[in-house]
């Protein structure tokens, strides 16, 4: 996945998880983009978002 710049969630979200976006990313299968990612509690949307520009 490439670098990019941060990304704003749609919604302000206590608890969000824009400020530890690297250390999920980390986390993720390397391979994220053949996945279909589902995000049942959304939240602000942080990590949704993060992989949607990324694709």
């Amino acid at each position: 996945m490439k670098k990019s710049k941060l990304v704003t969630p749609f919604l302000k979200w206590v608890g969000g998880k824009r400020q530890i976006m690297s250390s999920i990313v980390e986390l993720l299968p390397k391979n994220i983009a053949t996945y279909n990612y589902v995000e049942p509690f959304v939240g602000g949307g942080a990590v949704n978002e993060l992989l949607k520009s990324a694709a």
